[in-house]
């Protein structure tokens, strides 16, 4: 599931995510900061990121264990019409 990510490289993807939703600015600007910081690619932080956040939604010891708090991170669903 990581992704060749180790645990230090997700806490700090997941506090630029929260710092940046506390100064109203994007997620995609969240990605776009991280991707400055780890030459990874954004679009591909974008993925790893929401694929994250469902596996920590069903797996929440591991986001304790790492100390982020999910009520600070979600995943919007589309409505297909």
């Amino acid at each position: 599931m990581r992704a060749n990510w180790n645990d230090n490289e997700i806490k700090q993807l997941f506090e630029i995510v929260e710092k940046n939703k506390e100064n109203n600015l994007s997620t995609l600007q969240s990605f776009k900061e991280y991707s400055t910081l780890s030459n990874r690619n954004t679009f591909s932080i974008r993925n790893f990121y929401y694929q994250y956040v469902r596996f920590l939604n069903k797996n929440p010891q591991n986001a304790s264990k790492l100390g982020i708090d999910l009520s600070k991170h979600s995943v919007q669903s589309f409505e297909h019409f």
